[in-house]
């Protein structure tokens, strides 16, 4: 089985800005009394703050205000890789096309990416909010960053 390679990681601060901000959801991983937890949780960034949605009164949020250590995790599914090599084969977060051994080029199958889009619908507004409020033009023109739009990371920069 293949493993990540450190090289093709990226850490840059502008590259981890871009995931947190296309993300909607992650996982924070914990322990309490000796059990670990990881949980499922709405997250937002302004500037260098990382915001986690949840209850006061949660597990979470009452472990993470008395110190315990944290591991919050967003990914990003942005394609299927289809090597050569049935070993090789593997889903991409954020990273460039199948890198297969010299001799799985000589194989007769097809070999690439299929990519996985995620896309916003347009604004649907409560049936119940007041007559006459507009759908704000952030929301109308709101846009996930991916694959080549503003604010995506583009392939070169991945890899």
């Amino acid at each position: 089985m293949s493993r990540r390679l450190p090289k093709r990681a990226r850490y840059e601060r502008e590259t981890v800005y871009q995931i947190l901000d296309e993300g909607l959801v992650c996982h924070v991983g914990f322990v309490v009394g000796g059990q670990p937890f990881v949980i499922p949780t709405g997250y937002g960034r302004a500037g260098d703050t990382f915001y986690l949605h949840g209850s006061r009164a949660s597990r979470m949020l009452k472990a993470l205000r008395e110190g315990v250590e944290v591991c919050v995790t967003v990914t990003l599914l942005d394609a299927l890789v289809l090597a050569l090599a049935l070993a090789e084969a593997s889903a991409k977060v954020r990273t460039g096309p199948p890198i297969d051994d010299e001799d799985d080029y000589e194989l007769p199958h097809w070999a690439g990416l299929l990519p996985l889009l995620t896309t916003t619908g347009d604004p649907v507004p409560d049936p119940r909010q007041r007559a006459g409020i507009d759908t704000p033009e952030y929301l109308r023109d709101y846009r996930r960053g991916r694959h080549g739009e503003e604010g995506s990371v583009s392939e070169s920069e991945v890899g």
